[in-house]
């Protein structure tokens, strides 16, 4: 986590976030390319990757998927242009485009972390 605050601050470009007890950094999961996320199958290609994309903590290989900058107080991804968010649900409860949604402080559990656009 030192060198990516490091890098952003200077201004050095984008870098790993990275979990140094676990030895693992941030990564956008490519889930298999018929939509499923089952172990030995052919995965989405970095093209296919969009927002609503889920983040996870995978090994490191400093490959684009796991390169983070610091942008006006955002972390952005410099492969898709998108930036790390997280998911509020429908106000309701679902999850629908186009509803209301929840309020930052609305959320009290669990929040998916994924990928969106950068604001």
């Amino acid at each position: 986590m030192k060198l990516v605050i490091a890098a952003a601050v200077f201004g050095l470009g984008a870098a790993n976030i990275v979990s140094p007890e676990h030895k693992t950094c941030l990564d956008i999961k490519a889930l298999c390319k018929d939509g499923s996320d089952k172990a030995g199958c052919e995965r989405q290609g970095p093209n296919d990757l969009k927002k609503g994309a889920n983040l996870q903590m995978w090994k490191c290989h400093d490959k684009k998927n796991q390169l983070f900058e610091l942008m006006n107080g955002r972390w952005h991804n410099t492969l898709t242009g998108l930036c790390i968010d997280i998911q509020a649900n429908c106000a309701d409860g679902s999850n629908h485009a186009g509803c209301k949604r929840q309020a930052l402080e609305d959320i009290k559990e669990h929040a998916n972390v994924q990928l969106w656009t950068c604001r």
